[in-house]
């Protein structure tokens, strides 16, 4: 409601879009276009909202909270994943993030790729027929390729001078 009280359309609508996943109020002549330049990814929500929201949350409360920030860190990983409907792409995000608060929260090291297993396992034991759905797949696909191949295609593109143009070119591409 404060997004669309605060800002006009479409502006309101699009940021709904990108920070909510809610596609509802957009303009279908809008979303066509985002689909025909290749950007509607920007209007779907994705583990990444939730990569943002919880790194931004750990880094300021826990210098004024402590260890106690990593459980305001799952109330709001709880809180975005209702928020935006559970789809199963935000599942794995938030199973994820989860299992990773917990890892620091007993103190291991963490893995990756055995985070990624073990979230998509547990997802598939409370749901077996998330399995078939192709969000849950490709998000398991692009999750792995940031994980394993973004790695590779970075060290690839060293004759790149940019820092940060080799790390976006090497997710994007992985």
């Amino acid at each position: 409601e404060h997004i669309f009280l605060a800002l006009p359309e479409p502006n309101s609508s699009l940021l709904g879009g990108i920070l909510f996943g809610s596609r509802v109020n957009l303009d279908s002549d809008l979303i066509q276009q985002f689909r025909r330049v290749g950007l509607s990814h920007i209007i779907a929500v994705s583990g990444y909202n939730l990569t943002i929201l919880t790194a931004n949350a750990q880094s300021l409360l826990k210098p004024l909270i402590g260890r106690r920030a990593i459980y305001v860190c799952f109330g709001l990983i709880l809180a975005f994943v209702l928020m935006t409907g559970a789809p199963p792409s935000i599942l794995r995000a938030g199973v994820m993030a989860s299992l990773l608060l917990v890892g620091t929260l007993v103190g291991r090291p963490t893995n990756s790729v055995n985070i990624l297993v073990l979230g998509a396992a547990v997802l598939v034991l409370f749901e077996p027929k998330i399995i078939f759905e192709v969000g849950f797949q490709l998000s398991l696909a692009a999750t792995y390729g940031l994980i394993r191949v973004a790695p590779i295609i970075k060290k690839a593109l060293s004759f790149i001078p940019s820092e940060v143009l080799r790390l976006i070119l090497a997710e994007t591409l992985g």
